[in-house]
């Protein structure tokens, strides 16, 4: 049986002492399934060479991460580290042999920190004029010690009269965790939208200019409390008797192991004593921090010394500081000796006073009296019955810093960025287009999940329904809506999940659609649309039919449109807020009424007495199928609780705009290359196809999740094996694989839904690759039958083959590059994307040559060949 798990680490092989060396995986054994090429899964070990020069293991193991810090002493000996998944070899290049140097001069580590936000246009150029909604802008924070640590960044409208952040300004948006690279630097693209118009303007006067600033924020993670036992930290805490430690590993009888430096306050944070004179005063150098108290329960300071048993109480003032967590840290301090912690816990802040209650226990004074190791205890003054000094230490767990404030014109014109092409080629374009970029006019949220003329389509109707001035605000809202009822989808042929009959963009019903038709309609029953369905008592997936209107589902996206215009024709010239305007598909009659109850589960639970019998029975019929708009789950559904749920679909529709712009006079295409033939028949059904070409061999242990992102690109493989039969084994057996097999004869299998993520990008990606975002979340893989060759002619199959270098690969066949044209026709007319989309595996990530390549050459003459 081939070996599976870590083949090969790199790290540094001689750390200096006292500072974090990580060791990673660079390679895996050919036959490890990819689900398990994952360093989340790995465990380190690290061993130490014995007189007699064999390894032997140190017990020190970490699940997940190879970060190592030597101690002081670990310079005087040799150590070996392994990462492994099942158990360790002893030996390279799995294993390493590593010898720590002496440090002489061990810094002391930098204090986590984001020293400074600064705003510039997306091309780098400095904001130097007032902005307007639609600028592009790029939020670069600068760090201290966060290096692969991850921060957010949040934009907010400057309410406030004071300079800072303050909690009373209106939130805007908040970026997704984004990490700090290797310099310190993380930064965020955003682009200021006329839909933070009406943001803005909710507490804002003056409504000429707008004022914005971003904040950038960490959120640490807590420190792990001592050997104190201390319940519930926000309030007054009786005292316990800890937990007993955990036992250490047994020391080696020769040599010991160094001792861990001790914990001792930071020396830059703020801190507060009960002794007013004492050096342990430390104001806060941010300034966010303006005072540190410790006084006695009844708030007043210390007259006399505390005793054990007594209660002392902490007093805190600060500002901006509401729901942030920090760690307190309560320490003795002895004259002689090192301070010794006696309390550590995490807590939150209620207020910008905040007061922390805390008991003094016995288990305090122990530690006071010797120290954390009973067995060196320390040269305090306990002893002696004389009080020493106790003093809190503060420390931030969530770190953030706010950018300067940027002027925002409503009325301003876009800065014009440079897109880093050739100048030259440029002002070219500029000249034959007169600068016109018409798609850009319909820059919608959502609007990467549909093309040009749809969205075009969106805003000219809002435009006719809401005016000018709030034309793009309501396609905005429009496009939320399709998001939500079609499943996002955008299409409009899609039936309702709960099979109420619904179809298309929103969801119209049989009753619905029969008004707008002005006739009788069709409903037909369409099978697995949304995939097989679970049934939770034979535990099996079944074959699961819905119904939908047959003339909507068979019109095309722009032609529904029309009918979502007469839909809404009623509330032309209303200024809506967006929860009316999705109560006027949902529930029609709440739409602009005040915060009711929209639905409920008895009519007990309805607040309008002067409705009909029928109204408030309608109200409880349709409870069931909105119950995941019951936030509170108390059997009523509140409009302000559906605003709460479906706002979401605006800010996440933020993130999924179209950023591929064809700009000229004439309509961005919707597909660049011209596609047509019998290459383009067929249905889509539960994601998988449905024509003469393509042969369903669903592999259910390869369809568990789903596909997170649209598809973006479609990536060209080789299975570096003989016959589609042993791929499609092997699929079914590890787990993983791509979505379509291409056999030798042409046959075409899929085996993924085009729903479903797969897993066949490599685990070793490019840096362009990364940065493109592409991977296995929003990519199709085709898998095209052949060997890996070696110089001889050898086919490269088996592990003694796995160290022997590729040379070639098998031809592709012409039966296997007709099959492939014609199913990429299929996808990229699908997915609405290009042949510069189809993309060869081996320039995404590190694999052997010409892996796609030879399967793209041999392909092309055929794609270009007209489908007759």
């Amino acid at each position: 049986m081939a070996k599976k798990g870590v083949f090969k680490i790199t790290g540094n092989s001689s750390p200096k002492t006292g500072e974090k060396t990580l060791y990673k995986v660079t390679d895996w054994y050919p036959a490890t399934p990819s689900s398990q090429r994952k360093e989340s899964l790995v465990t380190w070990e690290l061993f130490r060479k014995r007189e007699d020069g064999k390894f032997t293991t140190t017990n020190i193991r970490k699940k997940g991460t190879g970060e190592f810090t030597f101690g002081k002493d670990a310079y005087k000996y040799i150590y070996q580290i392994e990462g492994y998944l099942h158990s360790p070899e002893g030996h390279e290049p799995m294993a390493m042999i590593v010898k720590p140097q002496k440090n002489e001069q061990q810094p002391a580590p930098k204090e986590k920190d984001i020293l400074g936000v600064k705003l510039t246009y997306q091309d780098g150029s400095p904001v130097n004029k007032t902005l307007s909604y639609m600028d592009r802008l790029r939020a670069t924070a600068k760090c201290q010690a966060l290096e692969g640590e991850y921060i957010t960044f949040s934009v907010w409208e400057d309410d406030e009269e004071k300079s800072g952040h303050h909690k009373n300004n209106q939130f805007i948006l908040k970026s997704s965790p984004l990490q700090v690279d290797s310099k310190g630097y993380a930064r965020w693209n955003f682009t200021l939208l006329n839909t933070y118009i009406s943001l803005a303007n909710k507490r804002e006067d003056d409504k000429k200019h707008h004022e914005y600033y971003v904040t950038a924020e960490y959120n640490g993670k807590p420190e792990t409390s001592g050997n104190v036992n201390v319940t519930n930290p926000e309030y007054k805490v009786p005292a316990s008797t800890p937990k007993k430690p955990a036992a250490a590993s047994v020391p080696e009888k020769t040599k010991p192991k160094p001792a861990k430096p001790k914990q001792q306050p930071k020396p830059d944070t703020p801190k507060g004593s009960t002794n007013s004179g004492s050096q342990n005063n430390q104001p806060d150098k941010k300034g966010i921090i303006k005072s540190i108290k410790l006084v006695d329960k009844n708030g007043k300071a210390f007259t006399k010394k505390p005793k054990f048993g007594e209660d002392i109480k902490l007093i805190i003032e600060a500002k901006d500081v509401v729901g942030k967590k920090y760690t307190l840290k309560l320490w003795e301090h002895d004259n002689t000796g090192d301070n010794d912690l006696v309390y550590n816990n995490t807590h939150t802040f209620k207020a910008e006073r905040q007061e922390v209650v805390i008991s003094l226990n016995p288990e305090m004074q122990k530690i006071g009296e010797t120290g954390k190791d009973p067995k060196n205890p320390d040269s305090g003054e306990y002893w002696t019955g004389n009080w020493q000094e106790i003093f809190a230490e503060v420390i931030f767990l969530n770190i953030s810093t706010k950018s300067s404030t940027i002027d925002v014109g409503i009325k301003e014109v876009p800065k014009k960025q440079d897109d880093g092409k050739s100048p030259a080629k440029k002002e070219k374009k500029d000249l034959k287009n007169d600068s016109v970029c018409l798609c850009k006019q319909y820059d919608l949220i959502w609007g990467a999940k549909v093309n040009c003329d749809f969205r075009k389509k969106v805003v000219e109707i809002s435009k006719d329904l809401w005016g000018e001035a709030n034309k793009i605000k309501m396609a905005n809202y429009l496009m939320a809506i399709f998001k939500w009822e079609s499943g996002g989808t955008f299409k409009p042929d899609v039936p309702n999940q709960a099979n109420s009959g619904g179809t298309g963009l929103i969801q119209f019903l049989p009753s619905t659609a029969k008004i707008l038709l002005g006739h009788e309609v069709t409903i037909e029953l369409v099978k697995n649309y949304h995939g097989q369905k679970y049934n939770k008592k034979t535990k099996q997936k079944e074959d699961w039919y819905l119904k939908r209107v047959k003339e909507f589902a068979n019109m095309t996206a722009i032609r529904q449109l029309d009918y979502v215009k007469e839909y809404l024709k009623d509330l032309k010239g209303k200024n809506l807020e967006f929860v009316d305007m999705y109560l006027r598909v949902l529930f029609p009659v709440s739409s602009g009424l005040p915060d009711h109850v929209v639905f409920a589960n008895n009519l007990s639970k309805l607040d309008r007495p002067t409705e009909t019998e029928k109204l408030k029975n309608k109200r409880v019929d349709a409870y069931n199928g909105n119950k995941g708009l019951d936030i509170n789950g108390d059997g009523k559904i509140m409009k302000s609780e559906i605003k709460t749920k479906v706002q979401p679909y605006i800010t996440e529709g933020l993130v999924n705009k179209e950023n591929k712009f064809e700009c000229g006079n004439k309509e961005e295409s919707t597909k660049k290359t011209d596609l047509a033939g019998k290459c383009l028949e067929g249905n889509i059904v539960g994601g998988f196809i449905e024509n003469k070409l393509v042969t369903k061999n669903k592999i259910d242990s390869c369809n568990k999740n789903s596909m997170p992102s649209e598809v973006k690109i479609i990536v060209l493989h080789r299975t570096a094996g003989g016959k589609a039969a042993g791929t499609l084994s092997h699929m079914k057996t590890e787990g993983y694989g791509a979505h379509f097999v291409v056999d030798y004869d042409g046959t075409v299998y899929q085996t993924i839904g085009l729903d479903k993520k797969g897993s066949h990008m490599g685990v070793r990606p490019y840096a362009a690759t990364v940065e493109a975002g592409w991977g296995n979340k929003n990519s199709i893989g085709i898998e095209t039958c052949g060997y890996s060759y070696d110089k001889d002619g050898n086919k490269r199959v088996g592990a003694k083959y796995d160290k022997i270098p590729h040379h070639h690969w098998e031809t592709v066949t012409d039966a296997q590059s007709k099959s492939i044209a014609c199913l990429l026709k299929f996808l990229l007319n699908h997915f609405s994307l290009d042949l510069d989309d189809v993309k060869v595996h081996e320039k995404l990530c590190q694999k052997e040559p010409n892996e796609g390549q030879d399967v793209y050459n041999a392909m092309l003459p055929y794609f270009n060949k007209k489908d007759e």
